[in-house]
């Protein structure tokens, strides 16, 4: 997974995509490292082309979780349409920092 978002990171810096916006990019031809996260993306799922609904169930498992410093942030639109991210965790307006108190 850290390949996979230092990858994302690369090719979409800090933009907030749609699954069909990386479809699209990758199908353009006019970013190759937008194809290459694309097959990436799909060569985690059972299909070997870029499903959207597949590769949204795979980045489903893995949203919010921290990796080699980065994190996967989605968020829902009012149509229901995934949003995804990716950011270094502890930048500014990402994740938050973790607490240095003493929760008891």
């Amino acid at each position: 997974m850290v390949d996979l978002l230092k990858l994302w990171k690369k090719a979409l810096g800090d933009r907030t995509v749609t699954l069909k916006e990386i479809e699209t990019g990758a199908q353009s031809g006019s970013a190759p490292l937008v194809s290459e996260l694309a097959a990436e993306l799909a060569s985690n799922t059972r299909f070997p082309n870029f499903n959207q609904k597949s590769v949204g169930r795979f980045l489903g498992k893995h949203v919010d979780r921290v990796a080699g410093g980065l994190i996967l942030y989605a968020q829902t639109d009012r149509s229901s349409i995934k949003h995804y991210r990716v950011l270094e965790v502890g930048r500014q307006g990402g994740a938050p920092k973790p607490s240095t108190e003493i929760p008891f």
